[in-house]
């Protein structure tokens, strides 16, 4: 168990993601000079209807960009590992920051291929119909949960479930469930947008044969 400083956001980051935050509020620009003097990590913990979720990710601080003379500033960060944060140690004054004791959750990087494969084979559907521009891995073996998990439509509740689950093969067969859902629902409103493109239009539909 160690103490990380934290940084309450809605937003959930997946390992290996890179995030690039503005930091303007006084308390998170102290925590930024804090990880950079010391080459500490901090951990950003989604913020949910009012609430700090006790689970987060931890990130590593890659660099500092646009630097103001009032401290405000851009950074670039990495995300780590996943955490659960054991206590939460609030802050008592208006400019400090909250802090956690936290365990690190495990991560178990299992994966069978038929589920990579199925996968990859919705993703490519998935992103065809959204016309999304992030480029797959040719190669099933390649494919990892959280490369592409903010590109499915996972609501915030649903990536903070994603992140704590410690398998990843688990992790690849709930992206196909979430899929099997999701998919159906987009096709259903390009249909909707298609029809409502041609109404009022000239149709040219061919009748049935008898």
């Amino acid at each position: 168990m160690r103490l990380l400083p934290l940084f309450p956001l809605q937003l959930v980051v997946f390992p290996n993601e890179k995030v690039n935050l503005h930091i303007f509020e006084p308390r998170y620009k102290k925590l930024i000079r804090h990880c950079e003097e010391n080459g500490e990590n901090f951990g950003i913990t989604p913020h949910i209807n009012g609430k700090v979720i006790d689970a987060g990710t931890e990130l590593a601080l890659i660099s500092i960009y646009n630097l103001q003379i009032d401290g405000s500033c851009d950074v670039e960060l990495l995300g780590k590992r996943v955490f659960h944060v054991v206590d939460f140690i609030f802050p008592d004054k208006q400019d400090e920051y909250l802090k956690g004791k936290i365990e690190l959750l495990p991560n178990f990087p299992i994966s069978e291929l038929q589920f990579q494969t199925i996968l990859l084979s919705k993703l490519n559907q998935l992103f065809e119909l959204l016309e999304i521009k992030k480029k797959l891995p040719v190669d099933p073996e390649k494919l990892v949960s959280f490369d592409f998990a903010h590109y499915v439509g996972l609501s915030i509740h649903q990536e903070l479930e994603l992140i704590q689950i410690p398998v990843e093969n688990e992790r690849l067969k709930y992206l196909i469930k979430h899929l099997d859902i999701f998919i159906p629902h987009v096709l259903e409103v390009n249909n909707i947008k298609e029809r409502a493109r041609l109404n009022g239009h000239i149709k040219y539909l061919k009748p049935p044969t008898f």
